[in-house]
Order: C-alpha cells, then structure tokens, then sequence
C-alpha cells in the first residue's frame, strides 16, 4: 500500500449496520448489509437505527474497557428498555405503520440515493487486506 494514501476506513467486505432507512445503500461503498442493531465483524464496528447507538456504545465501551465498566453506564443511564409498543423494526410495526413510514420519506430516500451515488463514486476503498491490525478497532455509527 502507498503510505501516501489514505487509510483504509471504509466497509468495503465487511458486514455492516445502519438505520433500516439506508441499509440498502451500504454495498455502494462495498459493505454486506446487516440488520444487527449492533455488527461486529473484524476490527469494524458498526450500528444500526437511533436507540441501537445506545447499545452500539455500550458495546464499544465493552470491548474497550471491559464488561463491568459498560453495565456500570448501562446503569447510571438507567437503560432499560421497555417500548410501549413493537413498531421499532420493520420487522415488528404493523404493515400500515410501515406503509406509512415509506411513503412518508420516499422523496427523501430519492434525494440520500442520489447523494450516496456520488459519495461512493468519488471514494476509493481498497480492500481490506493483511496491512489491517487485527488489535484495533474501527468504529462507524
């Protein structure tokens, strides 16, 4: 690698999360989708949706500083989640819910499709390859 080029920061063949929104942006920067709230895959960490960068957080400061420290903010932010109702996946909302939802960011998804187009092309991100430490992590969230 040309050490005058930039570092390689970017998902291209690792597995990747994001807002359910986006995720079918990911693999124009070369990225596998994942609908993991929180996707650990090699030195990458990366989150997906509001409320999972909570637990995207909780589990950098794991992997960081160890378990007890990440339940010890776990529990002075008193994160204990309890949604009044299971419409926080598109997995779970009520098919009316999701209709809605779509139809309601559909000129903006057309707008983030035409910005994501131009990002991906403008970027170069080699391929992960043995010049990676397998000792650091990376965090996109």
């Amino acid at each position: 690698r040309n050490m005058a080029s930039p570092p390689n920061l970017g998902p291209k063949g690792y597995r990747a999360a994001t807002h359910w929104t986006a995720r079918e942006f990911l693999s124009a920067f070369g990225a596998i989708p994942s609908r993991d709230r929180v996707c650990i895959d090699r030195n990458r960490v990366t989150g997906g949706g509001v409320t999972a960068g909570i637990d995207f957080a909780l589990t950098l400061v794991s992997i960081i500083a160890g378990r007890r420290t990440a339940e010890a903010i776990q529990l002075r932010l008193e994160y204990n989640p309890a949604p009044p109702f299971q419409s926080g996946s598109p997995d779970t909302a009520p098919p009316e819910v999701l209709t809605l939802i779509n139809e309601r960011i559909a000129p903006h998804r057309a707008q983030r499709s035409e910005a994501m187009q131009r990002a991906a092309a403008r970027l170069d991100l080699p391929e992960a390859g043995p010049h990676e430490k397998s000792g650091s992590v990376r965090a996109f969230g």
